[in-house]
C-alpha cells in the first residue's frame, strides 16, 4: 500500500504539469533543492519496511517538495498572457501542487492514525496545518493546529510556531478577540526575532477591537524594540526583524484614528533620527491627515516637515512637499495659501529644478486650478463689486506656470489674454495675446496644436477690434498687426479674404500707399477671380497718387496696367498717362528749383529711368543727374549719368527729326567743361573716360567742332601719359578724327620727351619703335636715346635693354667696342687668380726667385694692358682702375703673406721685411689710382653707381650695400627745343 501511495506522488508530478503546456525555466538552485530532494526521498524508498520515523520523513520533504512545484507553478501563471489565463482558468496552473498536497495530507493521516503514539505526531500535526495554510485555503488549519498545540507537551519552539500560526489564522479570518489570546503568548518569547511582526500583528488586532491605546503603545514598544535591537548594544538576546517604516506609518495612522494626530507628530520628531527621513515620514502623515479631514494639524505637520526637509536640503522631498499643497489647500479651500506654495514652488524651481515628473504635475495641478478660477471668473463678473483682484490672481498663476514650464509660454499668455478678454480689459488682452502670437511666430511650426493657437489668438484679436474699447493711435496699431498677420499666416482663408480689403484701406488712410499696394498685389496673388474688386481698390491707388502728385508711383502703377495688370480698358489708361504728363512738368519743374542739389538725385533718377515718360523729360533729367552728381564729387557716378544722357539725346534727336533739334551739340561746352572739371580735382580715369567717350561720339558723328575735339584729345591724352597708358592708341584715334597731322606730331613728341625725362628706357624705346619714322625726322631726338641707354648699359638690371636701344639707334660699332673692352679689362682682373708662390721646406732661394719675378712681371704686364683703358669713357676707367687695384692688392697679399720654411726665426724676419719692400710700390700704386677716383666723384666729374669699386674700400662697402647719395647718381636731361627738317609733309610748319 506504502509503495502505491509513493507511485501516485511521483506520478502526479508529470500527470498533473501536463494542463499548462509551456513550463518556465527555473534557476540553478532550484534544480539544486529538487535533485537534493529526490536524492534522500530515493534512499528512504529504497527501505523495504519504513518506520514512522522515516515516513514523518518522507512527508517533511514532499512538504518541502510541494514548494519547490508552487513556485514553479507560480513562475508559470505570471508569465502566461491574460487571454490564456482566461481561457485556463487559476485552478490549471496549480493543478499539480493541489495533487501533491492531497497526496501528502493522506499520508501523514495514516501515519497518525497507524501510529497513534508516534512521539513526533505533534510535529506532523504541524505539518498538516502549515500545508493547508500555504495549498488548501485554510481549510482544516485550525483542528491541524489546536492538535499541534495538544500534542506538543513542553516543547516550547514547536507550542512557539504553533500559537503564531493560530493568531494569524485568526487575524485573517477577523477573529481578533481569539487572535489576541494566542499573540499575548507569542510576544512574550524575548528570543522570536519576529516578536516585532508579532507586537505589530497585535496591535492591528487591537485597533480592530477598537483599543487604540493599545495599539498605540504596542507599536510604540514595537519601534522602541527595533531601535534597540539596531543599535551597537543590543540589549536583547536576537536582532529582531527592522519593520520600522511599516511600524512608523500605522503609528500615524491610529493616532488619526484615536483623533491625536500631534503626539503622532512629535512620536516621530523625537524618534527617527535622520533629518530626511524624518521629513519623509512627516510628509507622508500629513497626508494621511489631510486625508481624515484635519486641516489645522494637518497643516502644523505640513509646515514642520516642510521646515525639517529644507535643514536638510532633501530637495526632492521639497517638491513633493509643494504638491501636496497645492491638493491640500485646494481641497480646503485654502486659495491664498495655494496661491503662495504655487509661489514657492516657483522660486524652488528657480533655485532647483523640478524633474520632469514633478514638473508635470506641478503643471497639471496649478493650470487646472487656474482654469477653474476663469470659469468662476466668467460665471460671477458681473456680481463682482471689483474682479480686478480676482484676474490678477489668474494672470499671476499663469506667470508662474510660465516660469516652470516654458516651453508652454505661449499657451499661458494666451489664457491671460481670455482671462482679461472676459473682465473687458481689451487694451491688456490685445497685447497678451500678441505675446503669444510672436512667441508662435518663433516656432515655425506647422504643427496642429500651434496652428489652432495662432488662429485663437487673431480671432481674440479680430473679437476685441469689433467691442470698441480699444481706440485711436493703440486701435490702428492693433488693427495693422492683427490683419497682417493673419494674412502672413493664412493668405488663403475666408477671413483673410474680407481682410484684404480692410488692410488696403486701412494703409491709403495712413498715407501708406507702398503698403496698400503691397496688400493689393498679394489679394491678386491668392484670389484671381475677385477682378472686379481688385480693380476698384486699383483705382482707388491711383486716385490717390494723383491727388498727392506721385508721379514716380503713379507712373509706376500705369506701366503694370499696361502690362495687362487687373485687365484695366486702354481708355482708362490712356486717361491715367495724361494726367501723369502733367504731374511729371510740375516735378520737374520743382526739382529744378531745388536749392539742396543732393535731394534732387532721387527724384531726378527716377524720372530719367521710367520709360513711360516724354524722352526730353528723361533728357533733360538724366543730364542734370550727371551735374548735380559733379558738384557733389562723384565724378564716377556723373559719368554714368552723362551717359544715359547721350543716349537720350540722340533718342530725342530722331524723335524731331523735322525741328532739326541738337542737344547733344548744345551741350558739348558744357560737357568738355565737366571733363576739365574732373581733371582740376584729381578724377584722372573719370576725366580720361569722359573725354575719349565725348571724342569717340563726336568722331562717329562727323562733327566740326575741331578745336573742342582737340581739347578733349589733349586731355585725354595728357592722362594716359600720367597713366602710361597706350597713349599711341589715342594717336590712332585722333588720326580717324582728322586732328590735323601737326597737332599729332607734337603730341607724339610729347610723349617721348615724357619718356625721356623720366629716365625710363623702356617707355622711351617704345616711343621711339611706335615713331621712329617722325621723331627721325627731328634733329637730335635719336642722341637723346642713345645717351640715355649709354647711361643705362653700365646698370646690371637695365644691360640687356640698353644694347637694344644702342642697335636700334644705329650706334652698334660703338657697342661692340665697348663690351670688347669690358671682356678684356676682366680678363685682367681674372689674371691676378693664377699668382702662385712655391711652397718648400726647408725653404730654397733659387725655386722662390724666378716664382717672384713672374709675378712682378705679370704684373707690369697687366698694368701695360689696363694703361689702354686708364683715359676716355668713365666706366671703362673705372672698370680699369678696380681690376688694376685687384691686380696690385692680390699680388702684394700674396708676397707679404709669404712665409719661408725650414730656416731661422732671423732670417724668417729679414725675409719678410724684404718683400715688404717688394709690395710697397704695388700698394702705392693702387691707392693713388683709388684717391683719384675719389676725388673726381666728390668734385662730381665722374658721376657712376659703378665708382665705389675704384674706391679704396670699394669691396667693403659692397658687402654694406653702400650707394651713393641719389643726387650723386641723378642723371639730369635737359630736353632741348624740337627742331623739325623741314620735309615735304612739314614744310612750312614750325
Amino acid at each position: 500500500m506504502k509503495i502505491l501511495i509513493l507511485l501516485l506522488l511521483t506520478l502526479t508530478l508529470s500527470v498533473h504539469a501536463a494542463g499548462v503546456s509551456k513550463q518556465p525555466v527555473m534557476p540553478e538552485k532550484w534544480h539544486t533543492l529538487w535533485k537534493l530532494i529526490d536524492e534522500e526521498v530515493k534512499t528512504i524508498k529504497g527501505i523495504r519496511r519504513l518506520s514512522p520515523r522515516l515516513t514523518h520523513r518522507l512527508v517533511e520533504l514532499y512538504s518541502e517538495k510541494i514548494k519547490l512545484v508552487r513556485e514553479k507553478e507560480n513562475k508559470a501563471f505570471f508569465a502566461a498572457s491574460p487571454q490564456v489565463r482566461k481561457d485556463l482558468g487559476k485552478p490549471a496552473f496549480f493543478k499539480e501542487s493541489a495533487a501533491m498536497h492531497k497526496e501528502i495530507r493522506i499520508m501523514a493521516m495514516k501515519l497518525l492514525r497507524n501510529f497513534p503514539k508516534y512521539p513526533s505526531k505533534a510535529e506532523v500535526w504541524y505539518t498538516l496545518g502549515l500545508n493547508e495554510r500555504d495549498y488548501n485555503k485554510d481549510k482544516d488549519s485550525e483542528r491541524f493546529l489546536l492538535n499541534a498545540l495538544r500534542f506538543a507537551g513542553g516543547r516550547g519552539g514547536l507550542r512557539h510556531n504553533a500559537m503564531t500560526s493560530l493568531a494569524e489564522y485568526y487575524y485573517n479570518g477577523k477573529k481578533y478577540k481569539k487572535c489576541l489570546k494566542y499573540y499575548d503568548q507569542v510576544v512574550g518569547n524575548a528570543n522570536d526575532e519576529w516578536r516585532t511582526k508579532h507586537l505589530y500583528n497585535m496591535s492591528w488586532c487591537h485597533v480592530k477591537t477598537s483599543n487604540y491605546s493599545k495599539a498605540i503603545d504596542n507599536l510604540k514598544l514595537t519601534y522602541q524594540l527595533i531601535l534597540d535591537s539596531n543599535s551597537e548594544n543590543n540589549p536583547h538576546p536576537v536582532k529582531y526583524t527592522d519593520i520600522g517604516t511599516q511600524v512608523l506609518e500605522a503609528i500615524g495612522v491610529f493616532h488619526i484614528l484615536d483623533k491625536r494626530p500631534l503626539e503622532a507628530r512629535d512620536f516621530f520628531v523625537e524618534k527617527i533620527k535622520d533629518d530626511k527621513e524624518k521629513a519623509e515620514t512627516l510628509l507622508n502623515f500629513a497626508r494621511k491627515v489631510a486625508d481624515k479631514g484635519f486641516f489645522p494639524e494637518a497643516q502644523e505637520v505640513t509646515l514642520n516637515a516642510l521646515e525639517i526637509g529644507r535643514a536638510a536640503k532633501h530637495t526632492r522631498m521639497i517638491a513633493s512637499t509643494h504638491l501636496f499643497q497645492l491638493d491640500f489647500y485646494r481641497n480646503f479651500k485654502r486659495e491664498d495659501l495655494l496661491f503662495k506654495t504655487a509661489q514657492d514652488l516657483l522660486s524652488f524651481h528657480k533655485e532647483t529644478p523640478l524633474e520632469e515628473m514633478e514638473r508635470d504635475q506641478a503643471v497639471d495641478r496649478i493650470q487646472a486650478f487656474a482654469g477653474w478660477l476663469q470659469e468662476r471668473l466668467a460665471k460671477t463678473k458681473y456680481e463682482l463689486a471689483d474682479h480686478h483682484p480676482k484676474s490678477e490672481r489668474i494672470l499671476a498663476y499663469f506667470d508662474i506656470l510660465a516660469g516652470i514650464n516654458p516651453v508652454k509660454t505661449p499657451w499661458y499668455r494666451y489664457y491671460q489674454g481670455e482671462t482679461l478678454y472676459v473682465v473687458e480689459e481689451d487694451s491688456r488682452a490685445s497685447k497678451t495675446y500678441s505675446l503669444s502670437f510672436n512667441l508662435l511666430e518663433k516656432l515655425d511650426s506647422k504643427e496642429k496644436d500651434i496652428d489652432e493657437l495662432r488662429r485663437k489668438n487673431l480671432n481674440a484679436l479680430l473679437s476685441i477690434l469689433t467691442r470698441g474699447n480699444v481706440k485711436g493711435k493703440e486701435l490702428a496699431s492693433l488693427t495693422e498687426y492683427t490683419y497682417t498677420r493673419h494674412l502672413k499666416t493664412w493668405p488663403v482663408d475666408e477671413t483673410s479674404r474680407t481682410i484684404y480689403g480692410r488692410l488696403f484701406t486701412l494703409y491709403l488712410d495712413q498715407s501708406r500707399p507702398v503698403e496698400a499696394d503691397a496688400v493689393l498685389s498679394s489679394y491678386v496673388k491668392h484670389y484671381d477671380k475677385d477682378i472686379k474688386i481688385q480693380q476698384d481698390m486699383m483705382a482707388t491707388l491711383m486716385d490717390d497718387q494723383i491727388k498727392k502728385k506721385d508721379a514716380t508711383s503713379l507712373s509706376s502703377s500705369i506701366k503694370r496696367l499696361e502690362k495687362g495688370y487687373l485687365d484695366f480698358d486702354k481708355d482708362k489708361i490712356n486717361k491715367a498717362i495724361g494726367i501723369l504728363g502733367q504731374l511729371l512738368f510740375e516735378e520737374t519743374d520743382k526739382l529744378r528749383r531745388s536749392g539742396d542739389p543732393a535731394l534732387a538725385l532721387e527724384g531726378l533718377a527716377g524720372l530719367a529711368a521710367a520709360e513711360t515718360y516724354p524722352v526730353t523729360i528723361r533728357r533733360q533729367a538724366a543730364f542734370t543727374q550727371s551735374v548735380v552728381l559733379l558738384e557733389l564729387g562723384r565724378g564716377k557716378e556723373s559719368f554714368e549719368w552723362l551717359g544715359k544722357s547721350i543716349v537720350l539725346m540722340d533718342a530725342e534727336a530722331k524723335e524731331s527729326v523735322q525741328e532739326k533739334k541738337d542737344p547733344f551739340g548744345k551741350a558739348l561746352p558744357q560737357m568738355n567743361a565737366m571733363s576739365e572739371e574732373l581733371l582740376l580735382a584729381q578724377d584722372f580715369a573719370t576725366s580720361r573716360s569722359m573725354s575719349e567717350a565725348l571724342l569717340t561720339k563726336m568722331c562717329s558723328d562727323k562733327r566740326s567742332e575741331k578745336k573742342l575735339m582737340r581739347d578733349l584729345f589733349s586731355r585725354a591724352y595728357t592722362i594716359r601719359l600720367l597713366d602710361n597708358n597706350k597713349t599711341n592708341e589715342l594717336l590712332k584715334v585722333g588720326a580717324k578724327c582728322d586732328l590735323g597731322t601737326k597737332f599729332l606730331m607734337e603730341k607724339t613728341v610729347e610723349a617721348y620727351h615724357h619718356a625721356l625725362g623720366l629716365g625710363d628706357l623702356d617707355r622711351s624705346m617704345d616711343e621711339w619703335k611706335a615713331n621712329g619714322k617722325v621723331l627721325a625726322a627731328i634733329d637730335g631726338e635719336k642722341d637723346l636715346l642713345l645717351d640715355l641707354a649709354k647711361r643705362r648699359l653700365w646698370l646690371d638690371l637695365e644691360n640687356s635693354d640698353a644694347k637694344k636701344a644702342i642697335k636700334m639707334v644705329g650706334s652698334k660699332d660703338w657697342l661692340d667696342k665697348t663690351l670688347s673692352a669690358i671682356k678684356k679689362i676682366e680678363q685682367i682682373k681674372k689674371a691676378a687668380n693664377d699668382f702662385k708662390l712655391p711652397e718648400m721646406t726647408p725653404f730654397n732661394q733659387d725655386v722662390y726667385n724666378p716664382a717672384l719675378e713672374k709675378i712682378l712681371t705679370s704684373v707690369q704686364t697687366l698694368a701695360a694692358q689696363a694703361e689702354e683703358y686708364m683715359n676716355g669713357e668713365a666706366e671703362l676707367v673705372l672698370r680699369a682702375v678696380a681690376s688694376m687695384n685687384h691686380v696690385y692688392t692680390t699680388a702684394a697679399n700674396l708676397i707679404e703673406g709669404y712665409t719661408p720654411q725650414g730656416v731661422p726665426d732671423e732670417f724668417a724676419g729679414q725675409f719678410k721685411g724684404f718683400m715688404t719692400q717688394v709690395s710697397k710700390p704695388m700698394r702705392v700704386k693702387a691707392a693713388a689710382q683709388s684717391r683719384q677716383i675719389e676725388r673726381l666723384v666728390e668734385s662730381g666729374k665722374l658721376e657712376s653707381p659703378n665708382s665705389i669699386a675704384a674706391f679704396k674700400h670699394g669691396p667693403v662697402l659692397f658687402k654694406m650695400n653702400w650707394s651713393h647719395p641719389a643726387a650723386v647718381l641723378a642723371l639730369p636731361m635737359t630736353i632741348p627745343e624740337v627742331r623739325y627738317r623741314k620735309t615735304a609733309s612739314t614744310k612750312g610748319e614750325r
